[in-house]
């Protein structure tokens, strides 16, 4: 014959009858059950839609059911897969090893202008040699005076700004050469442009000539040498002196061949 025996109910402690031929004796009595059972509610799985049974003594009640709340992302440094919890609020998107490798690529160099340390990467093409703030600094445009930012790494560094430069561009202009006719540039606000090339003037510069007739220095000025070369002149060869000279002696021969009716000689002596 079986035998019964007697054991506390694990809440409120009162007698539970238990047969030895059952293989779970139970642990609460039938009042204390149905009140553990009523503190057990459903919620929806904030993936799936599906019930999940939730305790009212919980303090971390669950959104996702086990299987819904793990998820697989690709790592943003090797690209292989990274399980992600749903209920993180700040999910990770590269695995610690690969944060822990990539850490390591960081160093610190000292800034050119500063020399405080500048936080560069190993795996960087080009790397700064100066901070944000210390790459910058202003200087005067030639043109307007104003401020022009330039930057410590720039090979060239311009002088002007665009703006005062293609202003200043606009103001050159090209006119023959008044010597080889080729252009020559002239600037509208020059008060006496040249209309010449430099190498031009320098070929018709000023020059002495000795006069054909004394030997004296004769001065001949640029723009002479141009009129006449404009003009298909011949470079003067005597100077005003003999030049004068000259004028007087013919017109006293012309004088005396009026007066005499037979032919005459004349000779002209060197000073």
């Amino acid at each position: 014959m079986s035998s019964w025996s007697s054991t506390s109910c694990e809440d409120c402690h009162c007698e539970i009858f238990v047969h030895e031929d059952w293989d779970h004796a139970p642990r609460f009595c039938g009042d204390c059950k149905e009140q553990r059972r009523a503190q057990w509610y459903e919620r929806a799985c904030l993936h799936c839609g599906g019930s999940i049974s939730v305790h009212r003594d919980w303090n971390n009640v669950p959104d996702f059911h086990k299987e819904c709340s793990w998820f697989e992302v690709s790592c943003n440094i090797c690209r292989s897969s990274l399980r992600v919890h749903r209920g993180w609020d700040n999910p990770p998107t590269i695995h610690k090893e690969c944060r822990e490798r990539e850490a390591a690529k960081w160093i610190d160099r000292p800034c050119k202008h500063c020399g405080s340390p500048i936080h560069i990467h190993a795996d960087w093409d080009n790397i700064p040699q100066f901070h944000k703030e210390c790459a910058w600094f202003e200087v005067s445009c030639n043109i307007c005076g104003s401020g022009l930012r330039i930057h410590r790494e720039w090979d060239n560094p311009p002088t002007v700004h665009k703006e005062c430069r293609q202003r200043e561009a606009a103001k050159w202009r090209e006119v023959p050469c008044d010597i080889c006719s080729q252009p020559v540039k002239v600037h509208q606000d020059w008060s006496n442009p040249h209309f010449s090339h430099k190498e031009c003037l320098a070929a018709y510069r000023s020059k002495d000539v000795p006069c054909s007739q004394c030997g004296k220095s004769i001065r001949v000025s640029t723009s002479l040498q141009l009129k006449c070369k404009r003009n298909g002149w011949d470079l003067p060869k005597r100077c005003a002196e003999c030049k004068h000279d000259s004028l007087l002696i013919k017109g006293a021969i012309g004088a005396l061949r009026d007066k005499f009716p037979f032919a005459l000689e004349t000779t002209i002596e060197q000073r």
